[in-house]
């Protein structure tokens, strides 16, 4: 390619790298920062007390003997009272199985604020066709994120590694390979600078 000709592709990956920027900087750094204040506050603070003080309660079998109904699914006894903080109770644990931490969270903001610094610099690099800011940090950024996508994949339980969560963070990956390859075989003459 001519000096000072950039490819359109190359443009292309720029704009998807400020685009990216925008959701791991939106989803990624405040998102978290979201789930650190709840996590924080006093309301989820009892609710966890709550959850980690009362035992699994036993299910009892209010069906028929020889029938399949799920016992969660018949009505309830109408003497005994609704506990209206179960559903919140029930995603405290659900949150802690996940592995949804204050530390875990701190992580995550550090990781993708700085694989959003690494989008928008490699994106200003593929517009100027710099080897240093364009190649080297657009490779580094992919690296950085396939090693964020899996600390995030070891993070969930192996009952939740076949779910929708997994599906979001296998389908982050695709970017920062499609990237590698871009950056280092199609468009790897066209850094000049």
């Amino acid at each position: 390619m001519s000096e000072g000709k950039r490819p359109g592709g190359l443009t292309a990956l720029a704009v998807f790298n400020f685009i990216g920027c925008g959701f791991d900087l939106l989803l990624g750094v405040l998102g978290s920062v979201g789930m650190i204040f709840l996590l924080q506050s006093d309301t989820f603070k009892e609710l966890e007390q709550e959850a980690e003080a009362e035992a699994p309660p036993a299910k009892e079998a209010t069906a028929e003997p020889g029938s399949d109904a799920d016992p969660d699914l018949l009505p309830a006894d109408p003497k005994t009272k609704p506990d209206r903080n179960a559903d919140e109770k029930k995603q405290v644990t659900e949150l802690r199985r996940m592995g949804i931490t204050v530390r875990n969270l701190t992580i995550k903001i550090v990781l993708f604020a700085a694989l959003s610094l690494l989008l928008l610099l490699s994106g200003i690099g593929y517009l100027k066709q710099k080897k240093f800011m364009g190649r080297k940090l657009g490779t580094i950024y992919a690296v950085a994120s396939l090693a964020t996508t899996y600390w995030e994949l070891s993070l969930l339980p192996a009952e939740f590694r076949t779910g929708s969560a997994t599906i979001g963070i296998v389908i982050a990956a695709v970017y920062p390979v499609i990237t590698l390859l871009l950056i280092n075989t199609i468009f790897k003459e066209d850094f000049t600078n």
